[in-house]
């Protein structure tokens, strides 16, 4: 899904976070202080999806 151009970004990485009901999108230009180093990948109990046809999806 892409954003209508009036609330699109100059940047290709925007952080996502919620306040209260609301989804917040902010541009990032570089990662927040201590983010890499909290980061620990992807969770054990984290589930891969089944791998089986791929949609084919048209081009927008």
């Amino acid at each position: 899904m892409r954003l209508p151009k009036e609330f699109r970004f100059d940047t290709d990485t925007v952080l996502v976070h919620r306040e209260g009901g609301a989804v917040i999108l902010e541009p990032v230009r570089e990662w927040p202080a201590g983010y890499v180093e909290s980061f620990t990948g992807v969770p054990e109990d984290f589930e891969r999806p089944a791998q089986g046809n791929v949609e084919k999806r048209r081009k927008l």
